[in-house]
């Protein structure tokens, strides 16, 4: 398959719309194929092969005309942006607002289990031969076993 060079570039500036369109769907999975491929995007899972707490960061600085924009906003702005309420499984997943509360309320995050359920529903709503993953790094890295192994824990969940 080949992809022109008008078409892919096309498809790299509607990107910037993606977050916003995703979170309007009562199920941000259930994303509707909108051309002839799904293109699957992961980067940085840092080795978190299982489940984690993760606390947002509070301050997300962009400089200049970056300066409050995504993806340099956090908290109460992050929600306002994205029309999500406090207090929810989003709010947890995505900012540090009321962290500890949440974190009990709604358990870790994450993991690669849940990662390939994700991308086997998004392939499956693509149909068969119509999507590709990419991973853009930082995969075996990041754990401290990770680490300790130079990535070789990694490897062996291959």
């Amino acid at each position: 398959m080949t992809i022109a060079r008008r078409a892919l570039l096309t498809a790299a500036a509607s990107t910037s719309l993606l977050p916003r369109l995703a979170w309007s769907a009562a199920d941000p999975y259930d994303v509707k194929m909108s051309g002839d491929v799904r293109i699957i995007h992961q980067t940085d899972t840092h080795a978190n092969a299982r489940p984690v707490h993760f606390r947002e960061p509070t301050q997300n600085i962009g400089v200049g005309r970056a300066a409050g924009q995504p993806p340099h906003l956090v908290g109460a702005a992050f929600l306002d942006f994205y029309h999500m309420k406090p207090g929810t499984r989003d709010a947890h997943a995505f900012t540090f607002l009321d962290f500890e509360a949440l974190a009990h309320r709604y358990g870790r995050l994450g993991g690669f289990a849940s990662l390939k359920t994700v991308i086997d529903n998004l392939r499956a709503g693509a149909g068969p031969g119509r999507s590709i993953l990419l991973d853009g790094g930082d995969l075996c890295q990041g754990t401290g076993i990770a680490n300790l192994t130079r990535g070789q824990n990694m490897v062996a969940l291959g």
